[in-house]
């Protein structure tokens, strides 16, 4: 399951362009970016809490981030999100 961050905002709008599930399990997701914002990656298994994976430097192209952490791809339920710092 994934959760996508929100609409348009100062920075100009943000769109998740992609998020797949490759053969080896592991998630992809690719996502537009604003010079100058950073974003970070997140993960939760209830929506509630949430961990930062990475964070991303927005430079105006497209970014994307491939988790191939075995623990949380073998996990039967995660949740993803992208939020502006």
């Amino acid at each position: 399951n994934f959760a996508g961050g929100g609409g348009g905002g100062p920075e100009g709008p943000f769109v998740i362009n992609a998020i797949a599930r490759d053969d080896a399990n592991n998630v992809s997701l690719s996502f537009s970016t604003t010079e100058g914002t950073t974003y970070a990656i997140q993960y939760s298994e209830d929506l509630v809490t949430w961990t930062d994976i990475m964070s991303i430097d927005g430079d105006g192209s497209p970014a994307s981030f491939s988790d191939t952490d075995a623990a949380r791809i073998a996990r039967a339920v995660g949740y993803y999100r992208v939020s502006r710092q």
